[in-house]
């Protein structure tokens, strides 16, 4: 079976982008994007938390993200990613 396909919105790619241009550890945000787009792309039922009906949540410091799964199309699309201050 092969894994999901990991997409983020156009929000979701300004959010990491606004994240990483205002880091001071660029290296630690790059970091935990690769980790959590590996992790949901293999298994983003069990690496997250569901928060709400279809939402789910993962987070590595300093990024939290908050996805969709849809099961059909082997698809995960990331709605948002914050950075808890």
């Amino acid at each position: 079976m092969s894994g999901y396909a990991v997409e983020l919105t156009p929000e979701a790619e300004n959010n990491l982008i606004e994240i990483w241009l205002d880091s001071t550890d660029r290296a630690a945000v790059t970091e935990a994007e690769t980790a959590i787009h590996g992790l949901l792309r293999v298994d983003p039922v069990g690496q997250g938390v569901l928060v709400a009906e279809g939402l789910f949540k993962i987070a590595r410091a300093p990024l939290v993200v908050f996805y969709s799964i849809d099961d059909e199309q082997r698809r995960v699309e990331v709605d948002r990613i914050w950075r808890p201050s």
